[in-house]
Parts: structure tokens; sequence; C-alpha cells
């Protein structure tokens, strides 16, 4: 069934012409009518499509349920004191992972291109990135992120790897950070002594014993002869496991290329759960 005339938009409409064509000859008073109701009715109809075009604008730019439609809109809304870690940040991919977590826990978006990301640094946190580093780094992040398509490119949205990875960076102390930013390293000398190197300048100090923690690879072989991975295992429950019950402290970071290395080898298997997060158990 078609929409109810409008009565009173018509008559409107009929008197708008009929003072139209009072003003031409009698003669052509019935065809200036004609004309003139016609001329009336197709404005109003190109009035209402752009109307209705210009809402339907306004509703993407809003969003839906007060998530922002537009990086622009997002830019307006992000408040850059609350998030000091991004400019802390030394690297490109440190960056872009404390902003997809940003954006996913406040603001509901869970992914961003690197266009994107890299419009928002350098707009938004005035951290000067061009889009080509970031779609290095995270292309390069391994279980830290994830990769969906997004028109002719890729989104990256954080897992739960990434989200550890994060944890482990904020409980760096400020002499960590600096040592990060000014590029400060330490290496081993011939004699056994460790020696810190600053600016071209070394001074050598005790060397402190490292301790005997096996190395990535070897725990999660360990691991899997122990049985443990019988049952299928997040990274967070790696690594919990690992600091709670024998004492060592691994980073998403040591174990991640391990577990990739171990599932091509055919040694642990690997499903996505229901959260996105990948699962290892043995094959």
């Amino acid at each position: 069934m078609g929409k109810p005339l409008d009565e009173e938009y018509f008559k409107d409409v009929f008197k708008k012409a009929a003072e139209i064509a009072n003003v031409v000859p009698e003669n052509m008073r019935e065809a200036a009518f004609h004309r003139a109701v016609d001329a009336l009715l197709s404005q109003t109809s190109q009035e209402t499509r752009r109307s209705h075009k210009a809402s339907k604008h306004k509703a993407v730019a809003r969003g839906v349920d007060g998530v922002p439609g537009t990086i622009g809109d997002l830019m307006k809304i992000m408040d850059r004191t609350q998030h000091p870690e991004i400019g802390r940040a030394t690297k490109v991919l440190d960056r872009s992972l404390y902003l997809l977590r940003a954006v996913k826990t406040q603001h509901g978006i869970d992914g961003l291109t690197p266009s994107e990301i890299a419009r928002i640094l350098t707009d938004k946190f005035r951290v000067s990135t061009k889009d080509s580093a970031v779609r290095m780094a995270l292309g390069g992040a391994g279980n830290l992120v994830d990769r969906v398509p997004r028109g002719k490119g890729y989104a990256y949205r954080i897992m739960e790897a990434g989200e550890i990875y994060l944890e482990g960076l904020d409980k760096k102390t400020p002499a960590d950070l600096a040592e990060l930013a000014t590029g400060s390293r330490r290496k081993k000398s011939k004699k056994g002594r460790s020696e810190i190197v600053r600016s071209g300048q070394t001074s050598s100090v005790k060397r402190v014993p490292k301790s005997s923690r096996p190395g990535p690879k070897q725990i999660i072989l360990d691991l899997i002869a122990e049985g443990f991975f019988d049952t299928a295992r997040s990274m967070k429950a790696i690594i919990s496991y690992l600091e709670q019950k024998l004492g060592y402290r691994y980073k998403a970071t040591d174990l991640s290329p391990a577990l990739v290395r171990l599932t091509r080898d055919k040694k642990l298997d690997r499903e996505r759960n229901s959260g996105g997060q990948y699962e290892y158990s043995k094959h």
C-alpha cells in the first residue's frame, strides 16, 4: 500500500502554482499552472533527496551506539593526556599497539589500518609516523596482532599476546625507558666482564651472573614432554604457568617465535578460541 497523500502539502503547492499562473495572460494561465505544479513538485523531490542524503552522512559520522564513525571523529574525542604511554614509547610497534589497545578499550573500535594509525599518531599525538613504518612493524608482530581485510587493504587488531606484551612494557622502570630512549646497551668483553656503552664511552663493571633459564624453544619442548599441552593452552596461560609454577619469566615476544616454529615442525597444533586467541596443544 502506498504512502498516504499529504493533503495540506498539495493544497500549498496548488496555491503557489495558482499565484504564479495569475501573473501571465489569461489564455496562458492553465498551461502556466500545470508547469508551476510540476516545477514545485520536482523542487520538493530534490530537496527531500538532499535532506535524506545529508541525514545519512550525518548518521555515518555519528557512528553506532556512540562509536565514532570516522577517524576525524575519533581524534576529536580522544584525550591524548590519558595516553602518555604512546608518547613515551620509542618504537613504532609499541606506539601502534598502545593505540590499538586504547581505541578498543575506550572507544569500542577493534582494529585500525596502518594509514589510520599513522594519521592519529602524527596529527593527534604529534609523533611523526609513516604508514609504511606502521605496516612493516605490525606485519612482523606475529601473534601480537591479527590482520583482517578492510577495503583494499588490511586492518590490524590487538590480540591477547599483544596486551600481555604491553603489560610487560608498562612494568618497565623510568631507568629502563631512559636506556631505550638514549640507545644505551650492554655487551660482553672478551675478558668475561660486562661493559656499559654510552655515547662512545666505556666503563667496566662486574658481570652479574645470569640465571640458568632455558631458552624459549627448550622450555616449550619440556612442557610438551611433561604433558602440559595435552590440554589446549593460550599464550596467557603458558606465561602464567611458567612464572607461577616454574619461576621463569617470559614475555609473549619471547615465546611466540618458538611456538610458531614448533607448530610448523608438527610438535604443536594451534586453533583460535571463541575470543580469537590462539590456543596450542600437542600434535
